[in-house]
């Protein structure tokens, strides 16, 4: 079986939200069958305990499996983070987010910068192609790879949602060919979740930052990955689109 190329940045995230979907429903039951059947679904109960999978397998399978929420939890953890460091006066809390900080800041230029310029050396090494083109095509690529994956979290989380309490789902039909571009308002319209959350997220930084102390949030400790991850959400749909 073979996966189809997407055509644009829609039938991507389209191709994302049905994997994330589908591991939803592999782990777990929807909301409304918690008391009666349990949370876990009794299949991955059974990979679990199961003797004919050996156990580096399983944490492949679970590595994979987790990294869906991992990405769609973000934005929420992004937010109890902008709390928690924007009230918090006490240094215990400062010093620990100061370390999750840098190590937040250190995985931005480990694999925008580090894994673009191991790309543009193991290409230049390669030499079939000119030295400036392969530069600045890693670049861009790069930049649109970090944008893309930075924006899909609230799509994810949006379907995870959809799945725990049964509401309806669907997805666009995958395009054959090459369509005319969406313009912002189909955007917007398409996404209402993702932008909705974005809006509400953005008016909150904006009063919080506002207000008198205490009730003031201006740590960029705080902000930056909040800020980073509304922007990106916002950007990726919008850039993409016409790219």
């Amino acid at each position: 079986m073979t996966e189809g190329v997407s055509l644009n940045i829609h039938d991507e995230l389209n191709k994302f939200t049905k994997y994330a979907y589908g591991v939803n429903e592999i782990l777990f039951h929807p909301l409304s069958q918690w008391y009666n059947i349990g949370i876990l679904n009794q299949q991955f109960c059974e990979f679990i305990v199961s003797n004919r999978i050996s156990l580096s397998t399983k944490y492949v399978i679970l590595s994979y499996m987790s990294s869906y929420y991992a990405l769609s939890l973000s934005p929420l953890l992004s937010i109890v983070n902008y709390f928690l460091v924007g009230w918090e006066d006490g240094n215990r809390l400062i010093q620990k987010t100061n370390v999750s900080f840098k190590i937040f800041i250190s995985c931005i230029v480990l694999f925008m910068g580090g894994s673009t310029l191991s790309n543009i050396l193991f290409k230049l090494k390669q030499q079939k192609t000119p030295p400036f083109d392969i530069i600045k095509n890693e670049i861009i690529y790069g930049f649109i790879l970090n944008i893309f994956f930075s924006g899909m979290p609230l799509h994810l989380l949006e379907i995870q949602l959809r799945h725990f309490f049964n509401f309806p789902v669907s997805w666009h039909t995958t395009s054959k060919e090459m369509e005319k571009r969406l313009t912002i308002v189909e955007i917007i319209k398409r996404y209402p979740f993702n932008y909705g959350f974005s809006l509400l997220t953005t008016s909150i930084m904006i009063v919080f930052g506002l207000l008198s102390h205490p009730y003031q949030i201006r740590n960029i400790e705080g902000i930056i990955p909040l800020a980073i991850s509304v922007g990106c959400h916002v950007v990726s749909p919008l850039l993409l689109n016409y790219l």
